[in-house]
């Protein structure tokens, strides 16, 4: 039987995304976005990871910093990614909203939210980890756009938020041999299907101001303040944002702990959506853990 805990990280992961849904308008800017979502988390639960706020051509992996003065315009895509963390039980998940519901974009928003939709209601346990790609990826195919393959959804385990191996959204050669095995009753899990008006291939640039604790080899030797960084930020999946470190610790960031680059479409004039909700495997399928609204 899941930990209540891990129920209570996935609720409460799920109502920040609601509250996300009701603030995004055009003008606001996606630094507040982000601060609203994490002080909603943190008056109930410690931070999973830094509220990831995607705009447009960019995929994923990207966090507002301290002063940022972007603001969101009618008519661009947001996926806003985000979870909570109770007692080292991780809560992960995502949602895609078009500022001011122009209706531009909702054949976009409506794959990749269909696809997550299918998956969930295909998986059982004894599946090949593989599987799912196969139904996600012909509905983002057949509804006029392409996949993103080299972005996945992953395992969760308490402490950690990304465990392997990859669950793709399509088929592909490399995830025959990297993604071998299947569901299993107990597992916890995620689905994410990228859909894009783009290429569906992805470049890795810009500072996304994340720092991934998770890229830690085994045995590295921190120095100090690498050590305090770890201390504070691993318990809650390991990853950390720019925006709640001094500058003195991120100056004394070094080779073990490395800051994160933007996930981005090669096509400037892309737009991209994801969606993903947090499952157990259970003797019938999936047990939705984060229900988000929408």
């Amino acid at each position: 039987m899941i930990p209540d805990a891990w129920k209570e990280a996935g609720k409460i992961s799920a109502e920040a995304l609601d509250l996300a849904r009701g603030l995004i308008k055009p003008g606001l800017k996606i630094l507040d976005l982000a601060l609203e979502v994490e002080g909603f988390i943190e008056r109930k639960a410690d931070i999973a990871l830094p509220c990831v706020i995607s705009v447009d051509n960019i995929a994923c992996h990207f966090s507002p910093y301290f002063g940022d003065e972007t603001v969101l315009e009618k008519g661009s895509v947001v996926s806003v990614d985000t979870g909570a963390c109770v007692d080292g039980y991780i809560g992960d998940n995502c949602i895609t909203v078009e500022v001011g519901n122009g209706n531009e974009h909702t054949e976009l928003i409506k794959a990749s939210r269909e696809a997550l939709d299918v998956a969930l209601e295909e998986v059982r346990p004894g599946m090949p980890i593989t599987k799912p790609a196969d139904f996600m990826s012909q509905v983002i195919i057949q509804s006029g756009f392409r996949v993103v393959p080299e972005l996945t959804g992953h395992f969760v385990e308490r402490y950690c938020v990304h465990t392997p191996p990859p669950i793709p959204t399509m088929p592909h050669p490399h995830f025959n041999k990297v993604s071998k095995g299947t569901f299993e009753i107990g597992h916890v899990a995620t689905f994410e299907p990228f859909a894009t008006t783009g290429n569906g291939r992805i470049e890795w640039s810009g500072n996304s101001h994340l720092i991934a604790l998770e890229m830690l080899p085994p045995n590295a030797t921190l120095n100090p303040t690498e050590q305090k960084i770890v201390d504070r930020y691993s318990k809650t999946g390991g990853f950390a944002s720019v925006r709640w470190l001094s500058n003195d610790e991120i100056d004394a960031l070094g080779y073990n702990i490395q800051t994160m680059t933007i996930s981005k479409e090669q096509d400037p004039d892309a737009f991209v959506s994801y969606f993903e909700k947090m499952f157990l495997i259970t003797e019938n399928g999936a047990e939705v853990l984060t229900p988000w609204k929408g």
